[in-house]
């Protein structure tokens, strides 16, 4: 078996530094320069951030956005003027979701520092509300590991919130509603999957930066448009100014020797998806640098800033275009995606760096596009959805999703839709202790008496989008398959519909 060497030299020798990946000339002075090896820690951080707030104490506000589950305070950094804040943009930034990733934050707190202190960015005090979570996975930060202290995995972790970190991020986006939405994250460039392209070669992926945006169906076509229009093209032109190579978010996976990429991500569990379906324009940023320890780590720092900054130009320069986009997703009403399938291309040419020949090449691979999937089940939305009082476990996670909730104060009786399981699969995959369910339903017309205390849930409210992905039972990664919700073979769920 091929094994890839984790060593940060051997990610990315020398050689390949010096001619692909060359440090930019900057004069940074954040935690990460004041000592010779590892990372700005979390004491470090809390104390940096301390320090500008004391320095900006008229522009700078520190709050507990909730806890680790080691019991360390998790911070949220707001920085702007207070004047007219209702009328700004707000911006949600976030770094070291996963512990093992740490550029993020580094990247956040150089950018804090600049808007603060140098005068050419202070017109974005004006116009914009920053609201910046430098370190999430505060626990997983301190072990450089990319899960929390239980396991658990924050970025598969945003629709099942079985975690305090997300519960906090999501607490977080349901009080300020975030216009733009950024999560900061690293990849890691050489992969053993790349062994079964390579005709021997050893390859990397040799882009500096990776960007993911929801491809999820249900997301409202104004927010995929304004990534695809007004936000990426921005950022992608800005990148090229400073030497940065940038392109679309693709993984990679391999099975008895045959190798599958996938570019896009549609999963309402992961960051970008999930804060879509709650109408923000959402981006997903993948920075070159798991295994890189501080290899061209000014590069990798300056790729975060480059990002921010230019997003805040964007913000500045947009507002109204950005206002008008959120408020056009929140309004929309399209039928429910439930299923749906990725296009295919088997001979997709991407580009690689070969790492013994110190050049590039390019290959064709087999090709996913989740960026163009396609319905195969569609449903219209209903006017509500009910649910049982018997699933607690519904209404817990969809309030700390924010979404808005009204238990009936009686009995009523009701001409609904119900499902009827005709299929249930139990995946072999365990998922933090959890077998996910696929099912199949047949959907019926059906007078249903629903006791008091059943919750009811109106879908002309802000997170419809969202409540949708997460109800309908075949949706993957919503509440049936992921046990949240009770399905039984052969059973009726504890969901209903009510239609337009």
């Amino acid at each position: 078996m091929f094994l890839i060497c984790a060593v940060a030299g051997a990610q990315q020798p020398g050689k390949v530094t010096s001619k692909f990946f060359p440090e930019p000339d900057m004069q940074m002075n954040t935690p990460l320069f004041q000592k010779s090896r590892g990372f700005t820690g979390y004491k470090e951080m809390m104390k940096f951030i301390e320090d500008l707030r004391l320095n900006h104490p008229d522009l700078i506000r520190i709050e507990k956005a909730g806890e680790t589950q080691k019991g360390r305070d998790i911070p949220l950094v707001t920085i702007g003027r207070k004047e007219n804040a209702e009328q700004k943009i707000n911006i949600l930034l976030m770094g070291r979701v996963h512990g093992n990733e740490p550029i993020g934050t580094e990247g956040l707190l150089y950018f804090m520092q600049q808007i603060l202190e140098n005068p050419e960015k202070h017109d974005y005090l004006d116009k914009i509300n920053f609201y910046i979570m430098p370190m999430v996975n505060i626990d997983g930060g301190e072990r450089n590991n990319r899960n929390t202290a239980n396991g658990i995995d924050l970025n598969r972790d945003q629709s099942k919130l079985d975690s305090p970190e997300a519960v906090a991020m999501h607490a977080v986006a349901n009080k300020i509603l975030p216009h733009l939405f950024v999560d900061f994250h690293e990849y890691q460039p050489m992969k053993s999957d790349l062994f079964y392209i390579s005709d021997g070669k050893v390859l990397s992926n040799p882009t500096d930066v990776m960007f993911l945006y929801s491809s999820n169906p249900n997301v409202a076509a104004p927010i995929r448009n304004a990534v695809d229009q007004l936000i990426l093209p921005g950022i992608g032109k800005r990148m090229d100014q400073n030497g940065l190579t940038h392109q679309t978010y693709y993984t990679s996976s391999s099975s008895n020797g045959n190798i599958r990429f996938t570019q896009g991500g549609t999963s309402p569990r992961s960051s970008a998806n999930s804060m879509a379906l709650k109408n923000s324009i959402s981006v997903l940023v993948e920075v070159r640098g798991v295994g890189l320890e501080r290899i061209s780590v000014k590069r990798r720092l300056n790729t975060v800033f480059v990002f921010a900054d230019e997003l805040a130009k964007i913000a500045c320069d947009q507002a109204a275009r950005i206002k008008d986009v959120c408020a056009q997703a929140e309004a929309e009403r399209s039928d429910i995606v439930v299923e749906y399938t990725r296009s295919d291309n088997p001979a997709q040419e991407v580009q690689f760096l070969d790492m013994v020949k110190n050049r590039l090449i390019t290959l064709p691979v087999h090709m996913l596009f989740s960026t163009e999937s396609k319905p195969t089940l569609t449903r219209k939305r209903p006017k509500a959805y009910y649910i049982l009082p018997t699933q607690k476990k519904a209404f817990e996670k969809l309030t700390l999703l924010g979404v808005d909730i009204k238990p009936t104060d009686q009995e009523v009786i009701l001409d609904l839709e119900c499902y009827l399981v005709i299929s249930a699969i139990e995946s072999s995959e365990n998922i933090s202790g959890m077998y996910p369910l696929q099912v199949k339903t047949e959907v019926s017309d059906k007078r249903v008496t629903l006791p008091a205390g059943t919750l009811k849930i109106e879908m002309n409210q802000r997170n419809a989008n969202l409540i949708g992905s997460l109800l309908e039972p075949e949706s993957s990664n919503g509440f049936v398959n992921y046990r949240v919700i009770d399905g039984k073979l052969h059973q009726e769920l504890p969901i209903y519909r009510e239609k337009n």
